[in-house]
This record gives structure tokens, C-alpha cells and sequence, in this order.
């Protein structure tokens, strides 16, 4: 039975893991922000198209 395979490179990089995670957690902050600017301008546009038709209407009715 072969001997398990010790990895030799684990010790030279401790931190990986940790820098992994926060770089997950900035990944997703930004993904959060984005969406949130995304549906804040989504909002605005709808809001002022509501406020076009609304216009139109008016002048036509």
C-alpha cells in the first residue's frame, strides 16, 4: 500500500485561505452594491416614464 503523499507546500502558504475568504467577501459586497445601484437607477427611469405618459395623456386627452 502506497504511503500518503505529504504536502510539502502547505506550510510556505498559511494565509491562503484567509485571503481567499476575504476576497469572497469583497466579491460579493460589490455584487450587492451593484444590484442595489442598478435597481435604484431602474426605479428612477421607471418613474419618470410613468411621469412621460402621464404628461402625454394629459396633453391629448
Amino acid at each position: 500500500m502506497p504511503k500518503p503523499r505529504s504536502d510539502k507546500n502547505a506550510a510556505a502558504r498559511p494565509g491562503w485561505g484567509l485571503i481567499f475568504n476575504w476576497l469572497c467577501l469583497g466579491v460579493m459586497t460589490a455584487g450587492i452594491m451593484l444590484a442595489l445601484a442598478l435597481s435604484l437607477v431602474a426605479s428612477h427611469v421607471r418613474g419618470s416614464l410613468a411621469r412621460e405618459a402621464a404628461d402625454y395623456a394629459a396633453e391629448h386627452a
